[in-house]
């Protein structure tokens, strides 16, 4: 059945209130991420070329800089609904591709340094990481889908193709921890959005009533 111009509009409003949300969250779980990089960089600065972890250090950095910077332009600037959906949430997509790259390339380029502890502690590192991509932003299902495919599927693969008494179990709960991560993703998307839409009727409903006895 084709759309209406008010369900385009409608539509239109709660996917902008969901990105707006999603910047919300994001904006704050950046801050914990920044702090993590920094652990993770002086635990590795021991073990690792120092070449190969700057690198990765400064790559991770940008990309952290631009989570920072989003949300803060966004909380500036209050765009409307449309520039939201046209320009901001695209935008937010990208830069969370780029924060699933940065997390892929630590698990070729750091993890064969690592001893077997520390290995353990980054696998706690990248769970923590989808799930908190998970938690800010719900509303992108393809970006969560393609950050646990390439964070968790590269780490599965990282952990078969090395020897070690725990590599296979790491991948397996990779991989299982994955498949749980999109199931919660997908029912924490509906979630959001059947609460959105709920408080989007409810000041529709008070406006028309404030209108209506106004007159």
């Amino acid at each position: 059945m084709a759309k209406t111009a008010q369900d385009r509009e409608d539509h239109a409003r709660v996917r902008a209130a969901e990105s707006r949300l999603e910047f919300a969250v994001a904006g704050s779980f950046t801050l914990l991420l920044a702090g993590t990089l920094a652990y993770v960089h002086f635990l590795f600065a021991p073990i690792t070329p120092p070449a190969t972890l700057w690198t990765w250090t400064s790559l991770t950095g940008v990309v952290i800089g631009l989570m920072m910077l989003l949300p803060l332009t966004v909380l500036l600037r209050r765009p409307d609904d449309a520039e939201i959906n046209r320009i901001w949430s695209p935008a937010g997509k990208v830069v969370a591709v780029l924060y699933n790259l940065v997390i892929v390339a630590s698990i070729w380029m750091l993890l064969p340094y690592a001893s077997e502890p520390l290995r353990l502690l980054m696998v706690i590192f990248y769970a923590a990481a989808i799930s908190g991509q998970v938690i800010s932003t719900a509303e992108s299902i393809g970006n969560i889908a393609f950050g646990v495919i390439s964070v968790f599927g590269s780490a599965a693969l990282f952990f078969l193709n090395t020897p070690g008494p725990y590599s296979g179990g790491l991948a397996l709960f990779l991989v299982a921890f994955g498949a749980l991560m999109l199931g919660v993703a997908l029912a924490l998307k509906y979630a959001v959005r059947a609460a959105i839409k709920a408080k989007l009727q409810a000041e529709a409903v008070s406006e028309d009533l404030a209108t209506a006895l106004a007159v």
